[in-house]
Formats: structure tokens, C-alpha cells, sequence
């Protein structure tokens, strides 16, 4: 098992409440799998994608409970410098909004160099190659112009690739996406999708893909988990999540996707 996550407890805290985002759950993931996580908005999707790298802020929450074993090490147990040599590098995030993600003062290819000479010793016109071949493996045209260029002067999807390829230039074991198609048109939603699914299948990735959009899941899970109010109530493989779901928020789900489908008709 790549990654196995047993009774995660994560708070936040506000001046007069306490608020458990993640209650106990457990979750297991394969490699070279997908896992979708799915469920409404803020239900702590998004918490357990930040807990697994432990970026919950401290001055916000505290995962107050639980292991989250990697590769058969508890990244709860990791000093600063084995979490500073992890995240990157082994373990890649790929965010719902470009725009935030990257930085507006720097170029793209600015911003992955410095990434790689994070974490590794190589000269400039080194990381500038393997920064290239991040963007070429990312599907861009036209690289050098993208590699000089700041974020703003791209189109959406062409951020998300870039931010794809930062995410994906060591090769790493565990991609996390988070809702990485929100931000974009449905023609872009597409091909961001295909992209990842040949990133997996070129590099071996395994892939946490979180949503709430249910027929891009479709498209791209193994497997599939049903998180509501903070727990996880349901994990099955992607047929049986379709085709004979069993608690009653996953089927209220697929009701509401069915709902839609009757409406855009």
C-alpha cells in the first residue's frame, strides 16, 4: 500500500469554536491508482489533500489525531528537512486555481527552476533543460515562449499545465489534485483530465483526485471514496460507485448527477 491514512482527526480553531474538519477517517491508497475523493463543499476534502503533506497552517488548525503512513513511514513522525525533501519531490500538489498558485512577479520558468535547485544540486542550464521537458511533458507549444513568460500573460488552461508540469518535473510518487479543473471551461476540463490520465500511465503516478464533479471522476478513477460532514462513508471501485452504491448520501449524489443530465436535455 502506497498510502495509508488511519483515524485522521484535524480541527480548526476560531475565537470562540472549535471545528473538527476531519473526524477519524480512514483511507488506503494503491500505486499507480487513482483515488477520487468526492463529496459537497466543505466537508474536508480539501483538508485531508493539505494533512498528507502536513500544510494544515498552525495558526488555523491542527491535526490533533492519527497517522498518515507513506511509503511505510508516518509523516507525522518526519523532521522539518525529511518534509522539506518529500514535498516536491515525492509528493506533488497540483491546485484548483492556477492563478493563486503561481507567482505573478515571477516567470514560469523561473518558478520551476527554483523547485528544482530546492532540491537538488544542478546548474542553471541543467534545470532549465528538465524544466523544458516538464512543459513539453505537459503538452505546451511553444516552451521558450512559455518559459519566459509571467502568469498572466497565459490563457487558464495554459497555467494549469504549467502548474502541472511543476508538479510532475521530479517525477513524482503521489500526485494530489485538488479540484485542478474548477477554474476552466469544460473543452479545457478535457484535456486537463487526458493529460493527467497519460501523466499516470507515462510515469507510473498514483493520483488523489479530488471533485465534486462527478462525470469528470468517471473518467478518470479507480477508485472512488464519498466523504460527508467530515467522515468517509463510502469507498468502492468506480463501477460499483455507478452502478449499486450503498449509503445514502452516495446515492443522493448520483441522484442529483442524474437530475442535471435531465436538465441540460
Amino acid at each position: 500500500m502506497l498510502l495509508e491514512i488511519k483515524n485522521l482527526k484535524v480541527c480548526y480553531f476560531t475565537e470562540d469554536k472549535t471545528v473538527t474538519a476531519v473526524d477519524g477517517i480512514n483511507l488506503n491508497m494503491e500505486k499507480g491508482k487513482v483515488l477520487a475523493l468526492v463529496g459537497e463543499t466543505a466537508c474536508g476534502k480539501s483538508t485531508i489533500a493539505l494533512s498528507i503533506g502536513r500544510l494544515i497552517s498552525p495558526y488555523d488548525g491542527k491535526i490533533t489525531n492519527g497517522e498518515i503512513i507513506f511509503k511505510g513511514k508516518d509523516i507525522m513522525l518526519l523532521s522539518s528537512k525529511e518534509l522539506q525533501n518529500l514535498r516536491g519531490k515525492e509528493i506533488s500538489y497540483i491546485f484548483q486555481e492556477p492563478a493563486s498558485s503561481l507567482n505573478p512577479v515571477y516567470t514560469v520558468g523561473e518558478q520551476i527552476t527554483e523547485l528544482l535547485h530546492a532540491h537538488t544540486r544542478i546548474s542553471k542550464a541543467e534545470a532549465k533543460e528538465k524544466a523544458m521537458e516538464g512543459l513539453k511533458m505537459a503538452q505546451l507549444k511553444d516552451i521558450e515562449r512559455i518559459f519566459a513568460s509571467y502568469p498572466h500573460q497565459l490563457s487558464g488552461g495554459m497555467k494549469q499545465r504549467a502548474m502541472i508540469a511543476m508538479a510532475t518535473v521530479f517525477k513524482p510518487i503521489l500526485l494530489i489534485a485538488d479540484e485542478p479543473t474548477t477554474a476552466l471551461d469544460v473543452t479545457v476540463q478535457a484535456r486537463i483530465i487526458e493529460l493527467l490520465i497519460k501523466l499516470k500511465n507515462d510515469l507510473g503516478l498514483s493520483i488523489l483526485f479530488i471533485a465534486h464533479d462527478l462525470n469528470l471522476v468517471s473518467t478518470i478513477a479507480d477508485k472512488i471514496a464519498v466523504m460527508y460532514q467530515g467522515k468517509i462513508v463510502e469507498v468502492c471501485e468506480k463501477e460499483t460507485f455507478y452502478s449499486n452504491p450503498k449509503h445514502d448520501y452516495t446515492k443522493m449524489l448520483l441522484a442529483t448527477l442524474r437530475d442535471l443530465k435531465e436538465i441540460r436535455r
